[in-house]
Formats: C-alpha cells, sequence, structure tokens
C-alpha cells in the first residue's frame, strides 16, 4: 500500500513539475524519460496528441495495446463531442476509419445514423429524407423518415 502512494505521490510530483516548467511534450522528452515514465504520462493524460507521440516514439512498446486503448477512446469520446455539437458527422467518420474495428465502433455507427437523421429532419425537405433513407435504409429513424416522406 505504501509503494502504490509512493507512486502517486511520485507521479502527482511528476505532472506537477511538467506543467510549473511548461515543458514542451515531444518525442525527445519522451524517449528521455524513457517508455514506462513516458507510457504513465499517456495513462494519466489521455489526450489523443499524447497517445498519437507514443505511438510513434515505441513502435514496439509493451504498452502499445494500452495506450491504443486509450487513443481509441480519446479519439471517439472527442468525435463524438464534436459531432453532437456541430451537428455534423465527419469526426464519427474519421474515428470509423481510424478504428474500424474499435471498441466504440458500434456507437459510432449508431451517432452517425442519428445525427444524420436529425441533420435530415431539421433541414426538413424531401431531398434531405431521401437522402437519410438512401445512406441508412434499415436505419434507426428509416421508419420514420418514410412517413415523414409521405408528407410532402
Amino acid at each position: 500500500m505504501q509503494k502504490k502512494l509512493l507512486i502517486f505521490v511520485l507521479s502527482i510530483s511528476f505532472i506537477t513539475t511538467i506543467i510549473a516548467q511548461n515543458i514542451e511534450i515531444n518525442k525527445e522528452y519522451f524517449l528521455s524519460i524513457g517508455e514506462t515514465e513516458s507510457f504513465e504520462y499517456v495513462n494519466r493524460s489521455k489526450e489523443i496528441k499524447h497517445c498519437e507521440l507514443y505511438l510513434e516514439t515505441f513502435l514496439e512498446s509493451k504498452y502499445k495495446d494500452d495506450v491504443t486503448k486509450i487513443y481509441d477512446k480519446a479519439f471517439y469520446i472527442e468525435a463524438y463531442d464534436v459531432a453532437t455539437t456541430k451537428f455534423e458527422v465527419d469526426s464519427l467518420q474519421l474515428y470509423l476509419q481510424k478504428f474500424p474495428n474499435g471498441k466504440y465502433q458500434r456507437k459510432a455507427e449508431m451517432a452517425v445514423d442519428i445525427i444524420s437523421w436529425q441533420k435530415a429532419k431539421a433541414e426538413n425537405t424531401p431531398e434531405s429524407i431521401k437522402a437519410y433513407l438512401e445512406k441508412f435504409p434499415n436505419g434507426r429513424a428509416a421508419k420514420i423518415a418514410q412517413k415523414e416522406l409521405e408528407k410532402f
């Protein structure tokens, strides 16, 4: 227990030092602190850019799978946030390209479907609804879209 507490305190101290010194996180920095400390940094920051940098720096890392999982989740969360706040699906489609078998693949596909329907409904034109149905013939809102199209 004391060992874990000491590691935690050292980790906090490490992050505080980086912030206080305004150290630029780059490949050289990761190489200087080594694979394990770099992984611990990525695991704490959970930032996309740090994941990408780690994976570029340590190509054959024993932590590669763990960092890839962190990267997958961080990318999905950011893509989802962008998609829902900007009412567009490009970021989620980029996620699906980067992580075709990612943990959040199904959720991303569902969000693309739902956001596409919301956009078509907001435009409220026969063309937008037809476009939704062409792209998502079995989509979550396909039956509703068909009924909306019949109204025109």
